[in-house]
């Protein structure tokens, strides 16, 4: 629940913003919960939600397009 507190639908579209992932259609949903931008959306949320400090840089813009796979996205968010 703390994480959901932390979080919320309209903090994460603005952090998927930093990294052009906002606004994708429904068949590449998935797609950007599996980038490295999300995985650390995630893991910083779960730390401040512990009370764990987080001091990890967020991903530079290439980066956090990455999948966590090694998959990167293209302008158009497609796999490439």
């Amino acid at each position: 629940m703390k994480q959901l507190e932390l979080g919320g639908n309209q903090k994460l579209l603005d952090f998927f913003k930093t990294y052009n992932l906002h606004e994708m259609n429904e068949t590449h949903v998935k797609t950007r919960y599996q980038t490295k931008a999300a995985d650390y959306y995630r893991r910083r949320n779960l730390a401040l939600a512990t009370g764990q400090t987080f001091v990890e840089p967020a991903p530079s813009f290439e980066e956090g397009r990455t999948l966590l796979n090694g998959s990167t996205l293209d302008e158009n968010n497609q796999v490439v």
